[in-house]
């Protein structure tokens, strides 16, 4: 997990940059050793799109 830099603010705010290099699949597998299943949507056609919005859970776990 490439977790680029991790800025915290004051107030609790985060913000997580994260240079994308697995595929979809390797995400998936990261949800899964941390006991979380998600389908992506049908919608997301594209390799690129999924592997961003499996990131974005991945940050948020």
């Amino acid at each position: 997990m490439p977790l680029y830099k991790l800025i915290s603010e004051p107030g609790n705010e985060v913000l997580s940059i994260w240079k994308i290099t697995e595929t979809s699949t390797g995400l998936l597998s990261l949800l899964k050793a941390k006991n979380i299943s998600y389908e992506i949507p049908q919608a997301f056609m594209h390799e690129r799109r999924r592997a961003e919005w499996l990131c974005v859970r991945l940050l948020f776990a």
